[in-house]
């Protein structure tokens, strides 16, 4: 079985805390890398407890990858392993809610841009009820 290769590079992380505060945290990457990426996503990160599914994190990658790929799954709970801050929340209850941006341009965006793209999605996963 021949297997893909590819490459992903974690660009901004955050910690929600509920539906009270956010902390975000831009990551260090390679620009010129970054431009050369096809793919842009942001991915909410939910934890399950029972019949209750809370989103309680989030992060944007550039990558090879998209998320038709089989490794696409492994190469998000890489990039959730791969953070300080986020690791914590590797595990069986955690799962990805990821959705690719359709992004013009190649230069990264600011934090306040995906500041907003982010609370967008834990917005729209809050409220259709599946976080």
């Amino acid at each position: 079985m021949k297997q893909k290769g590819g490459v992903t590079i974690p660009v901004f992380e955050c910690i929600f805390h509920g539906s009270e505060s956010i902390e975000s945290f831009i990551r260090e990457f390679d620009k010129a890398l970054y431009e050369a990426l096809p793919n842009l996503y942001v991915i909410c990160v939910a934890q399950t407890h029972g019949r209750v599914k809370k989103i309680v994190a989030g992060f944007f990658i550039k990558t090879s990858y998209t998320h038709h790929d089989k490794e696409f799954l492994s190469v998000m709970t890489a990039a959730l392993n791969s953070s300080e801050k986020l690791h914590r929340f590797v595990g069986e209850h955690t799962s990805f809610l990821p959705a690719r941006l359709g992004i013009s341009g190649t230069s990264p965006l600011s934090e306040q841009e995906m500041l907003k793209i982010m609370m967008t999605q834990y917005v729209k996963y809050a409220a259709d009820g599946s976080a």
